[in-house]
């Protein structure tokens, strides 16, 4: 029963948990969830439990890095991720009154706004699909 959203206690003062909770106030869909909750997490995880409020644009860009040149994952996939972190700096955390313009401008200005706006698929070459860097450095398109 992977399909059905567990039952979320309201008081809960767990980060992941009222992170489910305000996505689902915002009525989205179970999938978006499950995938942004995971981003989520492993974000986290890859900087060793800090909470995401003392983390900023510079933990954004190493874990988005370590996406592309340690797990080779494609630009999909990067979107993806950046999706989700965006959607929480900018909405879990300005609701809560915390600081984004950095993130904002960020994801806006920087090497990875080709993520977030793009939907172009550059079939058959690789260095394009965010898989092998044109020039040894990451995320070079």
């Amino acid at each position: 029963m992977d399909d059905i959203p567990q039952h979320i206690d309201h008081t809960s003062t767990r980060f992941i948990d009222r992170l489910r909770l305000f996505i689902r106030a915002r009525n989205l869909a179970y999938a978006t969830e499950k995938t942004y909750v995971n981003w989520v997490v492993q974000f986290i995880r890859f900087h060793k439990m800090k909470h995401p409020d003392e983390l900023g644009e510079q933990d954004i860009e190493a874990f988005l890095n370590h996406l592309v040149l340690q797990r080779n994952c494609s630009k999909s996939t990067q979107r993806t991720a950046l999706n989700a972190l965006i959607f929480l700096f900018k909405k879990i955390f300005k609701a809560r009154g915390y600081r984004q313009a950095k993130l904002c401008a960020f994801a806006q200005t920087s090497k990875y706004s080709h993520c977030i706006h793009s939907s172009r698929s550059h079939a058959g070459n690789r260095v394009n699909q965010g898989r092998l860097p044109a020039n040894g450095k990451a995320n070079v398109w």
